[in-house]
């Protein structure tokens, strides 16, 4: 009886297991944006390892400048960011391009904001602390809902 091989990530106190013969995502890009250097930092070596091309912005202001330079196939944002808040990220990136769909982070105090961001256009929000395979299957639905339609933003 063999055994299917697998890759291990560890990311803060848990460990994701990852098939080596699952199919990756294609390099979906993902425009990820948190003020938080470990979250931000433990987020992207996730959706990397899934399979995902992420940029990485700790500000509201890089992550728009991005958006405009850049095509992305989905946004996750945190919705508690300095500057503006992940709200109003998302309104300016869904007025630049209403078809990326964008994906908020929230602590689980603040469920009543993620429920504002559904309003405002989110295509969905999780909650921190997440679970990894939940992030991961949530940026593949924003991602897979996006296939075909990324082109450059500015367009």
């Amino acid at each position: 009886m063999s055994s299917t091989p697998c890759r291990c990530i560890s990311l803060e106190k848990e460990t994701v297991r990852k098939e080596t013969s699952m199919t990756m995502n294609n390099n979906n890009s993902i425009l990820l944006v948190d003020d938080n250097s470990i979250v931000l930092d433990a987020v992207s070596r996730l959706l990397k390892f899934n399979g995902f091309n992420v940029t990485p912005c700790k500000e509201a202001a890089e992550a728009i400048d991005h958006f405009k330079r850049e095509s992305f196939h989905a946004v996750l944002t945190d919705i508690d960011i300095p500057e503006i808040s992940g709200i109003e990220l998302l309104e300016i990136i869904r007025g630049l391009n209403s078809a990326i769909p964008v994906v908020v982070m929230t602590g689980s105090h603040e469920v009543e904001l993620a429920e504002k961001a559904l309003n405002r256009g989110a295509f969905d929000f999780v909650t921190k602390p997440f679970d990894p395979d939940y992030l991961v299957h949530t940026m593949e639905k924003a991602a897979d809902r996006n296939t075909g339609n990324c082109r450059h933003n500015l367009l």
